[in-house]
């Protein structure tokens, strides 16, 4: 009868009928109701049966528990559909096609997609697979949320069905392989679409060859465009500049004309983008009157010019110090009704000729309020002066918030930015005070672009009364401001604070980006603490920080500049095996280390390596090289490279000329010193020349230089020095105090004092540069060697008084002229002002001094220098040692002279037969003859 039952409605009176009379359905009658009301979609109903009949302890079968997976999935009770689904899975039982599919969809469309894909791969496995509409719904969910490993899974599965996919699940897929860079999987997807008789349309083609050229597969990307047009597809613009971008980005400008001809001759005009991005490139490779061909061609075929291709220009226009030409080109955009955008204001500031940046600013800003009306103030000299540009601002930003044309907050952001960048921080202070009375909340940005500009000043104590403020207002730093402030304390040469708020950093949760390491690792690099150096580039690893070219190029150099060449190669090799690509900086630091080291062949080595990637030698290159070979004292050759480096028309800087001066006069004093090499003469030489040979590999042509320039007394290196230092205006570079001091020091140790003098005088008038503590050093260090102390002191107490607090270095200086000639109570003296001073003399001083006290029999003096040398971690001279020992053994001091004696051993040093037979003859004459045994079988005495 329940079977037999026509309508729902008579289903459940019968139920009801059934149930009062104490009867109870069976099996095959709940499936027929519950399917009659799944049918009349009474999914309410339906639940309320099933649950009655679990209650009752009616187990359902497997007919019935699909029907309710359907039921639960129209009421939304995924939960519940998705334990049945489990259940019947578990107990082996059918599962229906429809009834999957329509789990699948739902949970999809309610964004459970684990549960939807750990549902497919269970039925995957039993080779079970949805309809095409769960299929298509599953993988585009996949697609937007950029799960590609399931996705996939998930569409290699789908074609193992048998299902079609369509074009939209193709166009999802590839975009997304393209969006995770996995081009060539994209070009394939591309085939086995094509494959199934559909075909990309123009954006899905633009959008895979993009990403072609992204990777510069440019001969992919050029075949997917011809592809694209024997299909009947026709390449508009957006397809055309994105080739021609590609050929652009990789340096083939030829090719990228050829596609802009061409899309001339298939009837389309170039736009803004295309002409922007030849702009765009002409301005990077420094080439800017070809840019401004193109920007002139541009306006010849009716292309307005926009934002972007102004910014380039001007910029470029302003990196080759043609201001003027970039005062015009700003003019014409103001006049053509173009505002700059916060972007291009940012781009030009940091353009722009130093010290303009707060001028240039308010003139854009006046720009922006008159809707592009240029002003009449100018970038050029006679406007870049603001008289008063406090009051100036409070009328512009009035005028802003009048008319509206920016929010207040972005108006203080652009000039705060202008302030700090033209080096006004005062100013970007009073701006940042004015900001937060007007109400208006500086974000992290301007916060940390005005802590910059404090840092670089050196105004460590208004950082941080910065930083509380940004904690009272609610913010709190960042790792930008952790990096700034880190780099700030490692430029100044004060680690231990780096390091402390580098932990800090740490401990508030902050994680440090490998710019924050680069940071610390050149800090420490450049104090020459390698070995910490080396433990925080293992620490940024070993945190899961993947080193860059820049931290790896920072680490090979700090090593190289301590002499460990073979770890900065092994880290070197290391870089290229990560897919670093070494920049030129990279190829110097291990050439520079390398020389250093007078592993010449291997310099050659990476030389040619350096040539091999596209990098030609540069100024920075020539003077390292010039510097390490004048540090060896090879002057002869240091000059040889400075004139190939001039015949390759590659222009000195300071730093080179400051190299050469230096080295010279450095090497004055030891002209006659034969400099070591590493192995055989001849086999260096020809490294020598091998290096000399590739470093002049130019258009010029190559082959050793002929020496026309004579370098050998102190009188012709100090003759090549001041030609030098001609040389140095003559380039049109103006000397700085480093060249000076270089050239004043030439003059000292070649006696000439008043030659020195002299060009302080004219360093001072002329130049307008004042002397500092090293200059004063290097004097007084003459005035030492020459014995003329009472001229020496007179300096040294001039700069206590009026100049500088006296060094390391000058207190040495000193010391040396006092025991030079023979005046050891004032250098004791000296000793003493020094330790009050929390400074030590240096290894050579004191041996000088415990010299000089043995001259003047001062033995208790001499052992007390002695103690307090090797304290400080010196040793003395195998000659000093003897020394001490014989005038203790004079002394009868036999304690102290067993002490010198085991100190000796402990340091591999042996006293010579004079000495040791002093020593053990007065053990005899004082009985102690163990100790003489000792002494003559060189036993250590006192082993503590």
């Amino acid at each position: 009868m329940v079977v037999r039952t026509p309508s729902v409605s008579e289903l459940t009176s019968v139920i009801d009928f059934a149930s009062a009379r104490g009867l109870h359905l069976d099996l095959i009658g709940c499936n027929s109701i519950l399917s009659s009301l799944s049918r009349s979609h009474r999914y309410h109903e339906a639940r309320e049966i099933y649950e009655d009949m679990v209650r009752r302890g009616m187990v359902p079968d497997f007919s019935m528990m699909n029907s309710m997976i359907i039921c639960y999935c129209k009421l939304g009770l995924l939960d519940e559909a998705n334990v049945l689904m489990g259940n019947l899975i578990h107990m082996g039982g059918h599962v229906s096609v429809p009834v999957y599919s329509e789990l699948v969809l739902q949970l999809c469309l309610n964004q459970r997609l684990s549960d939807a894909v750990n549902l497919f791969f269970v039925m995957a496995a039993i080779s079970c697979f949805p309809h095409l509409m769960s299929f298509t719904v599953l993988l585009d969910q996949l697609c937007r949320n950029d799960n590609l490993e399931d996705a996939l899974k998930v569409f290699f599965a789908m074609l193992d069905s048998g299902a079609r996919p369509n074009f939209y699940l193709f166009k999802s897929l590839i975009c997304l392989l393209c969006k995770k860079c996995r081009f060539l999987e994209a070009g394939y997807m591309c085939k086995k679409m094509e494959s199934f008789g559909l075909f990309p349309d123009q954006a899905l083609y633009t959008f895979v060859i993009h990403g072609f050229c992204k990777m510069g597969e440019m001969e992919i990307a050029t075949s997917l465009f011809q592809g694209m047009q024997e299909i009947g597809c026709r390449p508009d613009i957006y397809a055309y500049n994105t080739l021609i971008y590609g050929f652009l980005n990789c340096g083939d400008l030829e090719s990228a004309w050829q596609f802009v001809n061409q899309l001339r001759k298939d009837g389309l005009n170039a736009n803004v983008v295309t002409y922007g991005l030849l702009i765009s490139k002409y301005c990077k490779l420094g080439n800017v009157d070809c840019a401004l061909e193109v920007f002139f061609d541009m306006e010849r075929n009716d292309c307005i010019p926009n934002l972007h291709c102004y910014t380039a220009l001007i910029s470029a226009l302003h990196k080759e110090n043609k201001t003027e030409k970039a005062d015009q080109l700003l003019d014409k955009m103001l006049d053509n009704g173009l505002v700059p955008d916060t972007t291009m204001l940012m781009c030009l500031l940091r353009f722009c000729p130093k010290g303009h940046e707060p001028s240039l600013a308010l003139r854009l800003l006046h720009a922006a309020t008159r809707h592009g009306h240029a002003t009449q103030s100018s970038m050029s000299s006679k406007s870049t002066c603001l008289e008063n540009p406090k009051v100036e601002i409070e009328l512009l930003f009035n005028e802003i918030i009048r008319k509206g044309v920016l929010p207040a907050d972005v108006a203080f952001k652009i000039l705060i930015n202008a302030s700090c960048a033209g080096k006004k921080p005062d100013l970007a202070i009073h701006l940042m005070d004015k900001m937060i009375n007007h109400g208006c909340q500086p974000d992290l940005s301007t916060y940390n672009t005005l802590i910059k500009c404090l840092l670089k000043e050196n105004r460590i104590g208004e950082v941080e009364s910065l930083t509380v403020a940004m904690f009272a207002r609610g913010l709190v730093p960042n790792v930008a401001t952790y990096t700034l402030v880190i780099d700030a304390h490692c430029k100044n040469g004060d680690l231990d604070t780096a390091l402390d708020v580098f932990e800090k950093m740490i401990s508030e949760g902050i994680e440090p980006t490998v710019a924050t390491y680069n940071c610390i690792i050149g800090g420490l690099c450049k104090d020459k603490k390698i070995n910490e150096a080396e433990a925080m580039f293992k620490r940024m690893r070993d945190g899961g920080i993947i080193p860059d070219a820049v931290v790896y190029t920072t680490m090979i150099n700090g090593l190289s500049k301590v002499g460990r060449a073979r770890k900065a190669c092994y880290l070197f090799a290391e870089m290229i095996d990560a897919g670093l690509r070494p920049s030129v900086h990279t190829y110097g630091a291990v050439i520079n280390g390398l020389i250093k080291r007078d592993m010449i062949w291997e310099a050659c080595q990476y030389v040619v390596s350096m040539m091999n990637d596209g990098f030609a030698p540069d100024v920075v290159l020539y003077t390292m090289v010039i510097n390490q070979f004048g540090r060896k004292g090879e002057i002869d050759l240091a000059l040889d490279f400075a004139k190939q480096m001039a015949l390759n028309l590659i222009k000195p800087d300071l730093f080179t000329f400051g190299s050469l001066i230096n080295n010279i006069s450095r090497d004055i004093p030891d002209r006659s010193r034969l400099h070591p090499l590493l192995h055989d003469h001849v086999i260096m030489d020809k490294a020598r020349q091998m290096l000399f040979s590739l470093l002049c590999q130019t258009v010029l042509g190559s082959g050793r230089v002929g020496r026309t320039i004579s370098c050998r007394s102190s009188v012709e290196k100090i003759a090549v020095a001041l030609n030098l230092m001609k040389a140095v205006t003559d380039c049109e570079l103006v000397p700085d105090l480093h060249i000076y001091n270089a050239m004043i020091h030439g003059f000292c140790k070649s006696s000439m004092m008043q030659d020195a003098y002299d060009l302080i005088d004219s360093m001072m008038v002329e130049s307008g540069i004042v002397p500092n503590k090293v200059t004063f050093t290097i004097l007084i260090d003459g005035h030492s060697r020459l014995g003329e102390l009472d001229q020496a002191v007179m300096l040294f107490n001039w700069m206590s008084t009026y100049w500088f607090s006296p060094d390391k270095a000058t207190y040495n200086a000193l010391l040396k002229g006092f025991c030079l000639v023979g005046r050891p109570l004032d250098a004791l003296s000296l000793v003493y002002m020094m330790h009050k001073r929390g400074l030590s003399p240096n290894r050579n001083t004191f041996d000088m001094l415990i010299q000089c006290l043995y001259l003047k029999n001062y033995t208790d003096c001499s052992f007390r220098i002695f103690t307090e040398m090797l304290m400080h971690g010196y040793a003395p001279s195998r000659k000093n040692y003897n020394r001490l020992i014989c005038l203790l053994c004079e002394e009868n001091k036999l304690q102290h002279a067993h002490e010198v004696f085991d100190s000796m051993l402990k340091r591999g040093k042996l006293p010579n037969e004079t000495t040791k037979k002093l020593l053990v003859d007065t053990c005899y004459q004082k009985g102690e003859f163990q100790l003489a045994f000792m002494v003559e079988e060189n036993i250590p005495v006192y082993e503590g």
